[in-house]
């Protein structure tokens, strides 16, 4: 049973009928809370603002204002307006090579020799100009360096950043969307944005997807690229490393250079579009998911049960919600709940319903509690789980631990990881755990 169906068994309280496997609290996925999701597309060179304006509502026009995921949340969609302003297409185009220049010294001699094919092929007398004319070129060229200076790539890129970084700081995720030269941009800001997240300990917070890539993009990053995109051919060619077609468009309506954002990447019933679309889709629902809501199966403890009859159902072991993988330390404090209930006692008759959830930290020499928060810490101490005899055990066997502590139903409780845990085991507070009905989710932040 994959992750969804083992959620949707959970949700709908028939976790009795589905005895699968636990899986660690980073295969789980689940929604606490709708978040806000924000797609971010950044145009190429010679965009105006009429023609990014038309990208922007491109991309509005396909997943409008909010996104309903597999579970059922509804998630509001933002779409912040990354400008790329346009000095003309030389300029820019100089401007873009300065870029990859930047992210690659190495590739200088190869990108000055690419703007000068490219002035070529706009006067083709620059290579072999008339005596009279040189003054002409060597003043061009100086207007284009001065209008990618007033251009301001790294002010630009900063603006772009400044506005993510907003969002993020608001709770939202973000999936960038940039075509030709927006992928430089793309490339420069992306790691200030997964170091924020980082902060956060956000650990799904981000997907870019690279449409037309004209240089190197980050390893494993995915990107659709037409076979007979030109512009991207020649950039290959000059050596910036820009990945190989995946796609194709052949039509008429590639508009001669097949790199077109509109008329060839989101062309309706094409394949970069369909390629596009399935990757975007995937990204969309991934970030709609949150690493740091676990779904609790009712049936989940880590107690060593003693004397269980041969006939009892099954109980499951902990979900594993690991510390280091969410970017936690040891010593950090973390605010946790629950929401949601379960049914106990089934098996014995009389069933009851119950909230909450319990947790206890472990590590490599076994159950640890948690760390005493001083005054000097934030917050306030856990409430712990005392040690308890549950009667209605059929041989009154005690099975609580002093180590665990319980987390409260609708309530942030703080606790602080204490030296030497790896991990947090979360379950529930019950005597026999096979008979249990439904699941508990349980969310987990970092105090800031």
């Amino acid at each position: 049973m994959n992750t969804i169906g083992k959620l949707l068994c959970f949700m709908t309280l028939t976790s009795a009928l589905c005895f699968s496997p636990a899986v660690d609290a980073q295969q789980t996925m689940c929604t606490a809370a709708p978040g806000k999701i924000a797609i971010g597309m950044i145009s190429g060179i010679n965009t105006d603002p009429l023609s990014h304006t038309h990208h922007f509502l491109r991309v509005v026009e396909e997943y409008g204002p909010s996104y309903t995921d597999k579970v059922g949340a509804e998630h509001p969609i933002f779409y912040p307006r990354l400008s790329n302003p346009t000095g003309g297409f030389i300029a820019d185009l100089y401007e873009a090579i300065r870029q990859v220049v930047l992210q690659d010294p190495t590739w200088k001699t190869k990108g000055e020799l690419l703007f000068a094919l490219r002035m070529v092929s706009y006067f083709p007398d620059y290579a072999y100009p008339p005596h009279d004319l040189l003054s002409t070129y060597r003043a061009l060229l100086i207007q284009l360096q001065a209008k990618w200076a007033a251009a301001n790539p790294a002010g630009v890129a900063n603006a772009m950043k400044t506005e993510l970084l907003r969002l993020v700081n608001e709770g939202a995720k973000i999936l960038l969307l940039p075509h030709s030269q927006g992928n430089l941009f793309a490339t420069s800001i992306s790691a200030a944005i997964e170091q924020r997240l980082s902060e956060l300990h956000i650990s799904n917070g981000l997907r870019l997807l690279h449409v037309a890539p004209p240089a190197a993009i980050g390893k494993d990053r995915l990107w659709v690229t037409n076979e007979f995109d030109l512009v991207v051919a020649a950039a290959r060619l000059a050596g910036t490393g820009a990945p190989p077609g995946n796609t194709r468009l052949t039509d008429i309506v590639n508009n001669g250079i097949g790199h077109s954002f509109i008329d060839v990447y989101m062309l309706k019933g094409h394949q970069p579009y369909r390629d596009i679309r399935n990757i975007l889709d995937r990204f969309i629902e991934e970030l709609s998911q949150s690493a740091n809501c676990i779904a609790v199966d009712s049936r989940g403890s880590w107690t060593v049960e003693v004397g269980v009859p041969v006939s009892f159902p099954q109980t499951l072991p902990p979900v594993r919600f690991d510390l280091s993988s969410h970017h936690y330390k040891n010593g950090d404090i973390l605010e946790v709940r629950s929401s949601g209930s379960w049914q106990y006692s089934g098996y014995w008759g009389n069933p009851s319903t119950a909230n909450g959830a319990t947790a206890v930290f472990d590590g490599p020499l076994g159950f640890i509690g948690p760390s005493p928060i001083a005054g000097t810490d934030a917050g306030t101490t856990p409430e712990v789980m005392p040690d308890i005899t549950l009667t209605q055990c059929h041989d009154n066997t005690a099975i609580d631990i002093a180590q665990d502590f319980r987390i409260a139903d609708g309530e942030w409780r703080r606790v602080k990881i204490p030296p030497g845990a790896t991990r947090m085991l979360l379950g529930v507070a019950d005597c026999f755990h096979g008979d249990n009905i439904g699941t508990v989710i349980v969310e987990v932040r970092t105090v800031q």
